[in-house]
């Protein structure tokens, strides 16, 4: 697994200095005076972070100054820079706190004007999308947002530099990203649950307030941890009881002997247990299944809230 470049108590740091660098500016310059491929290292840079005019006084047209102009000081022909993973990785994690904190509105112009800007130099820009997929898309970034990454993948798509198998490869993951989109209604499907019957996902617990669908593998070890999480706290387990949150955890690839489902250890009976058929969920692509669980989070409406949701996220869900 690719090491993730930073963890979620740095990224909450950073949300409070994002605040901070409306005042000033910070840093080196990421495009200094010393010649390119002179730099034996890049510990000490950083990008040089716009100071919003002083005229410019509401806080969120602040915010949206800083993001416009974020990568201004950026030098897109440094390849040393470009190739650091703390100096890349650091100005994406601040970028991405950027981008969240503004009006959803506007990220989309945001993200397409930065693209613009360097898709003359495509290694850099290539540097650029990889980047945004290790922090907001690949499984288990502390910054995973698909719909952050999405403001990425439609620039770039429509880029005519980038060769035929990039080209693939962000298509289909903007075809996972909108299967199954949050705001939208989840895809429904048919289970066998532990009596042996079918079942429809659409279906179940239609008074709830919130429902969690858990799609796993049996010998997935992160699914047992998610059982766990969802065990632990009194207050959502009596949630649970109530009928107010309705889980549904279902075996997605399948039951090689068919017959019953056999509910997982440490799944409660109030929790609806089941498996997919001939694992057709999976196999029909029902659902992207990047990392198991997969966990969803749906209104009493059977839209989807949140996707992909990881075990810090469900921790906070549950407590």
């Amino acid at each position: 697994m690719k090491k993730q470049f930073c963890s979620v108590i740095v990224l909450v740091a950073l949300a409070a200095m994002m605040i901070g660098i409306l005042l000033s500016g910070c840093g080196k310059g990421a495009g200094s005076d010393k010649e390119k491929g002179e730099r034996a290292d890049t510990a000490s840079f950083s990008l040089s972070l716009p100071q919003p005019p002083a005229s410019i006084t509401d806080q969120e047209k602040r915010l949206e100054f800083v993001a416009r102009h974020f990568w201004d000081a950026m030098d897109w022909q440094d390849t040393l820079l470009l190739k650091s993973d703390r100096f890349m990785g650091e100005a994406m994690a601040n970028y991405g706190v950027l981008l969240a904190s503004i009006n959803e509105n506007k990220r989309a112009s945001i993200v397409i004007g930065l693209i613009s800007s360097v898709s003359t130099y495509p290694k850099a820009l290539e540097k650029l999308g990889e980047y945004a997929y290790n922090y907001f898309y690949y499984p288990g970034a502390p910054q995973y947002d698909p719909e952050l990454y999405l403001l990425f993948l439609n620039p770039l798509l429509a880029q005519n530099n980038i060769d035929a198998s990039e080209r693939l490869r962000l298509e289909n993951r903007k075809a996972e990203i909108l299967k199954n989109r949050v705001g939208r209604e989840a895809s429904d499907f048919s289970f066998i649950d532990t009596d042996g019957k079918q079942r429809i996902f659409s279906s179940l617990f239609p008074d709830a307030e919130i429902k969690i669908l858990m799609l796993y593998d049996p010998e997935c070890n992160v699914c047992d941890e998610a059982v766990k999480l969802m065990n632990q706290e009194g207050g959502f387990s009596s949630a649970v009881k109530e009928g107010r949150v309705g889980i549904v955890a279902v075996n997605a690839y399948g039951q090689k002997d068919g017959g019953k489902a056999v509910r997982k250890q440490g799944m409660p009976e109030d929790w609806i247990v089941g498996y997919s058929p001939d694992g057709e969920i999976e196999n029909e692509e029902i659902y992207i299944i990047r990392s198991t669980p997969s966990i969803y989070l749906l209104d009493r409406s059977g839209k989807i809230v949140e996707k992909d949701i990881s075990l810090t996220r469900l921790s906070q869900i549950v407590q």
